[in-house]
């Protein structure tokens, strides 16, 4: 589960949230807008403006964000979109998801043909769990067992906490670079549904 790709880090900061700058890049551009204005009388206004037009920007995304559904953030299709349910087994039996246990993947792919997923671990690190190599693709869907379960699992070896998991749907198999792509400009790949689901590792 920690096969890992230097070229991750930028998809850490998108799924992590934070794909622009960060609170600290900021609130330094702020300052050095503010040292520049603050020696002119005339303009002292804006020593004000500034602050008071960034949190007013943020109150706004914040609220933005907040109103929308899980749905919207999801896959394209409304009722008609792929799903997945996450369990764990220890030792061929279901379990907690725990660090060692087996993650496994039920699929639901209303017309997809391949699967893949993407963690983002509690400290924000990208964690390939489908596909596992580097050089492998995505999981296709044609061999799916009677009650949807994936054929691959992948092993709880990362840190303890909150995760995030991004599962793709693709109408054909993708590699790494095709996915990194994809998450990083959606425009790019209309034909993608991307499902986002917790996970507690304990």
């Amino acid at each position: 589960m920690t096969n890992r790709d230097p070229s991750d880090d930028r998809l850490d900061r998108l799924l992590g949230g934070s794909p622009d700058l960060g609170v600290s890049e900021q609130e330094a551009i702020l300052d050095e807008v503010l040292a520049k204005t603050a020696g002119a009388p005339a303009r002292r206004w804006v020593r004000w403006l500034v602050p008071l037009a960034a949190v007013t920007a943020a109150l706004l995304v914040v609220l933005l964000v907040r109103s929308r559904s899980p749905e919207e953030w999801t896959a394209r299709g409304g009722s008609l979109a792929p799903s997945v349910e996450l369990s764990c087994l220890v030792e061929g039996r279901a379990a907690p998801c725990e660090r060692g246990a087996k993650l496994v993947f039920t699929l639901t792919p209303r017309g997809a043909s391949a699967f893949a997923a993407i963690a983002e671990a509690p400290d924000g690190e990208t964690i390939w769990l489908v596909p596992g190599g580097r050089d492998a693709t995505s999981a296709e869907l044609s061999s799916l067992s009677a009650g949807g379960v994936l054929d691959r699992a992948a092993v709880l070896d990362g840190p303890r906490g909150h995760y995030t998991v991004h599962a793709v749907f693709s109408k054909r198999p993708l590699t790494r670079d095709e996915l990194r792509a994809a998450l990083l400009d959606p425009s790019s790949a209309t034909d993608l549904q991307v499902v986002h689901l917790p996970l507690e590792v304990r």
